[in-house]
Parts: C-alpha cells; structure tokens; sequence
C-alpha cells in the first residue's frame, strides 16, 4: 500500500468521524427530550430522533389541552353518578365542581333519611358516597384530601347515630 493511499483512507475515516459527530446543540436537545446521546449514531439519526420526540410531546400537549388536563374516564363515572342522583351537569364545570355538587346533594339526602329514619333511602346514598369516595380518591391521586377527610368522619359518625338510633 503506498504512501497516499494511506493518506486518503485517514483522510476519509476523519472526514466520516466529523460528519457522524454530535454538535452541543444536538446532544442537549436530545438531553432535554430525555434521549440518550450515546443511543445515536450520527446526526441524522439523532435529528430523526429529535423530530419524533417533539412530534410525540406536540401529540401529549394537544391530548391534555383537549381535556383541559382531566382524565376523561373519571369526568365520566362522575357525570354517571350525577346523573343517577339529578346533578345537573354542564360541560364548563370542572370534575371538582361536579364533586362539590355531588357531595352536597348526598350529604342533604343522608341527613334527611337519618331525619325520616328511611333505611332504604339511607342505604341508597350510602352507596352513592362510597361510589363518589371512589371518584374523590381517583381525582386526588389515590388519596384524600383534608376536607374529603372530615367529610367522611363526619360521615361516619352520622351512621352511628343512624345504627343507635340517636337524633339530634
């Protein structure tokens, strides 16, 4: 092999290492999409994987902009269980503001069958809550805040007086 055909392989190998090499920008797009820089090759490869990444969080943003961030399952069962119980629901309303409404019309009917000694009735919306503590639970991430705490005490302590029968 001779002298220059020495020089032209590294000069081609070089030129291929510099094409193939990764700008800062690139690395530190693909760092803030949660990329590995490592996990590409070459630039192209790296800017195909920038483009997909984008287009996957534009397609994220559009989804959670269309629900005005709610889940969508959850604004259902509790649009379900208000109208099993006659809340009125309209489309502006938040799921917490479907929550409140609902949480008051149980907590009225608890206290009138408890003022009418209405077992059935009692026994009803006691299920209701259970379904809207469910709701609640799934809202808030798995647990309950600290007034839906105090709520539920105080649901509770109003089935005890009910099963002793003691009114106020």
């Amino acid at each position: 092999m001779s002298i220059n055909a020495i020089s032209s392989a590294m000069s081609a190998s070089v030129y291929l290492r510099d094409v193939n090499k990764l700008t800062d920008d690139i690395i530190e797009k693909l760092n803030n999409l949660g990329i590995d820089p490592n996990s590409v090759s070459s630039a192209s490869e790296a800017n195909a994987a920038i483009k997909k990444a984008e287009e996957s969080n534009q397609s994220d943003a559009d989804s959670t902009d269309k629900n005005n961030g709610e889940n969508q399952d959850l604004r259902d069962k509790a649009e379900d269980l208000a109208d099993k119980i006659g809340v009125k629901v309209s489309e502006n309303d938040t799921i917490d503001d479907i929550i409140d409404n609902i949480s008051d019309v149980i907590d009225k009917m608890l206290a009138y069958a408890i003022d009418r000694n209405d077992k059935s009735l009692y026994d009803k919306y006691s299920d209701y809550k259970s379904d809207l503590n469910d709701i609640e639970a799934d809202n808030n991430g798995g647990g309950y805040s600290g007034i839906r705490v105090f709520s539920f005490m105080e649901m509770i302590a109003e089935q005890n007086k009910y099963a002793h029968g003691i009114k106020q």
